[in-house]
């Protein structure tokens, strides 16, 4: 690392509280449909919900997510870290195996969740790998301009079999060691390495790429509970014993459209050893177990009301860092 990201992680580190943290966040319009993600649309709907207290870090996803090519909002991106924010960079790429297929500008095969031919096409030797690194290379290059310190989190939650790098724990610790060297070897010092297994699914450990090309242990949490529940903090304990030097982080927490969680959630997140953010993931859609359609979301403008009054009570805890309290604390 670079003095000044050296410094941003020793910050984070020795942080006494929780950063606060937005990843994607699908802001419908009412009763109309999702738009694709982005910094500006995101930002606007939380402040029009939830005011002042905004996100100390920002998630930016920097793969094609099964869309057919990845906008990169680097100008966001530099704006953000001006502002004093924690930038975030996701790496969800498209299968470089299975050949991109679409229709009307939706995938139907070659996306991320296409799970054909895994890792060994882009691992040295494969058929792809070329492509892969040259892409990766492209990428590492467009992190160096950035210039300013941000955190990587690339290729999460291998520990499922819902990614196409998912399910093959010795070929992706060979994918963290070929992506970690490239991006040395194209002098990449402003990165600061998230690892981030599903805290729900087994074996994580079993992933783990090394404490030398690791500098936070992140997670993906979805549950439907009034408080995290024993399998989740039975996971997390045991991905914290890998290292006991490296912040822990809840790098996608949501949608929780509850609010007994909220009213009880600085209590239940103490559980987590050496917890130093979360980044929340309050998309609407598929992924909102258990609650109804009309609550999905903490951005869903039907929620409600005393959902979203547990909600900002929490944010205006002193203990949850948004990017004003980041601010003040440097």
């Amino acid at each position: 690392m670079d003095g000044a990201t050296l410094a941003e992680y020793n910050r984070i580190r020795s942080a006494n509280g929780i950063l606060l943290g937005l990843g994607e966040l699908f802001a419908p319009p009412a009763h109309g449909e999702r738009t694709e993600p982005n910094y500006r649309t995101s930002i606007a709907r939380w402040k029009e919900l939830y005011g002042q207290h905004l996100p100390a870090c920002y998630e930016f996803e920097m793969g094609e997510a099964n869309r057919p090519a990845a906008t990169r909002e680097w100008d966001e991106a530099r704006r953000f870290a001006e502002m004093g924010g924690l930038v975030w960079l996701q790496l969800s790429l498209n299968n470089f195996t299975v050949p991109l297929g679409g229709r009307q500008g939706r995938m139907v095969g070659g996306g991320m969740n296409d799970v054909r031919g895994g890792l060994d096409p882009v691992l040295p030797g494969g058929a792809s790998h070329g492509r892969f690194v040259a892409h990766m290379r492209q990428f590492a290059r467009e992190i160096k301009a950035h210039g300013k310190p941000c955190i990587l989190r690339p290729f999460h939650e291998m520990n499922g079999r819902w990614f196409w790098w998912g399910g093959q724990p010795e070929n992706y610790r060979k994918l963290w060691r070929l992506v970690f060297d490239l991006l040395q070897e194209e002098g990449v010092r402003n990165v600061i390495w998230c690892w981030a297994p599903s805290a729900n699914t087994p074996r994580g450990p079993d992933y783990y790429p090394g404490g030398d090309m690791v500098d936070i242990i992140g997670t993906s949490q979805y549950f439907d509970a009034p408080a995290l529940p024993g399998d989740v903090t039975d996971g997390l304990a045991e991905l914290a014993k890998l290292a006991d030097d490296k912040p822990i982080w809840l790098a996608e927490l949501g949608p929780l459209a509850r609010e007994d969680f909220w009213r009880g959630s600085l209590a239940s997140l103490a559980k987590v050893p050496r917890l130093r953010g979360l980044n929340l993931w309050l998309a609407r859609g598929w992924h909102v177990w258990g609650a109804k359609p009309d609550r999905g979301s903490l951005i869903d403008e039907t929620s409600p009301q005393e959902l979203r009054d547990a909600f900002e009570a929490f944010l205006a805890e002193p203990k949850i860092l948004s990017l004003e309290r980041w601010n003040a604390s440097r």
